[in-house]
């Protein structure tokens, strides 16, 4: 994790020392003896980049994990909140676009609650927490199922990066990146450095 702690008291000098601890999850900061909350929020602005940056450590510690369940791609249709899924439907993941809400869950949920889908896909997890911040990780896996002819659709969540990739081509993908691991691992530059 990097943490950059920027200072905008003018009693405190620029290089005054900040100490950050994570004790059970929760971040606090402390510099020159100020603990309170709000004189942290007031004095203090605060950039956390959490996840690895580094292309080459990204590929060369990859692993995969390929979920058993189908999912599939709902739209809801109208102003974002207007039309709420069921209360129950399991969500992978939710994103509200000018057009409509757009879903991802289950193929059996969708089809239980009667939703209209699309692309039956499975999900493969890139299991590295790779920073939101992070350059040509996801155009480098992206690259590489192109490659084979996999067309994918990928997801990045605040730990892990996840790729949807049609129904059957799933073990495909894996292999893909699984080569593209041991192509990295290998010291291929032209792999490891973006085009």
């Amino acid at each position: 994790m990097v943490f950059e702690v920027l200072c905008s008291r003018p009693d405190v000098s620029p290089d005054a020392s900040a100490q950050i601890c994570i004790p059970n999850k929760s971040l606090y900061i402390s510099c020159d003896g100020i603990t309170s909350h709000d004189h942290l929020k007031n004095h203090f602005k605060m950039a956390v980049t959490i996840g690895e940056t580094n292309l080459t450590t990204l590929l060369t510690t990859l692993q995969t994990t390929l979920h058993p369940s189908t999912f599939v791609f709902v739209t809801l249709p109208g102003t974002p909140g207007q039309q709420l899924p069921p209360p129950s439907l399991p969500i992978q993941m939710f994103f509200a676009e000018a057009e409509g809400t757009t879903l991802i869950t289950t193929k059996q949920a969708a089809t239980t609650y009667k939703l209209e889908y699309t692309f039956p896909c499975r999900m493969i997890t890139l299991n590295v927490h790779s920073s939101l911040e992070a350059v040509g990780f996801m155009a480098k896996v992206s690259a590489k199922l192109t490659e084979k002819g996999i067309g994918v659709n990928p997801v990045s969540g605040f730990w892990h990066d996840h790729c949807f990739v049609p129904v059957g081509r799933e073990e495909e993908a894996m292999k893909a990146l699984e080569e593209l691991v041991r192509e990295a691992k290998g010291g291929d530059e032209d792999l490891i450095t973006l085009e």
